[in-house]
């Protein structure tokens, strides 16, 4: 996945965050994307490759919708699509 550009949603911590490192190690360009835009720079600065931290919310359509092509602007398009995202905080 040398060179590939991989969007990892849901990346400011836990499984997002290590999916996250874990294709930066592998060499692939990671655009890592979460709900808020706090942590997700030191996120990003922590990763071992070229990342780049854009925040958006799953739950707003209109501003997810154009989460590719932000990644595209900055890195290419995205070759690898990691849709990690939170539960609703509910238990069942």
């Amino acid at each position: 996945i040398e060179g590939k550009v991989a969007l990892v949603m849901g990346a400011s911590k836990g499984i997002g965050w290590g999916v996250a490192e874990a294709l930066g190690r592998e060499g692939a360009r990671v655009a890592l994307s979460a709900r808020s835009a706090e942590g997700l720079e030191q996120v990003a600065a922590g990763i071992n490759a070229e990342a780049v931290a854009l925040s958006a919310d799953t739950g707003d359509l209109e501003g997810i919708s154009a989460l590719p092509g932000r990644v595209a602007e900055v890195l290419g398009p995205v070759e690898i699509l990691v849709t990690n995202t939170g539960g609703t905080g509910t238990p069942m």
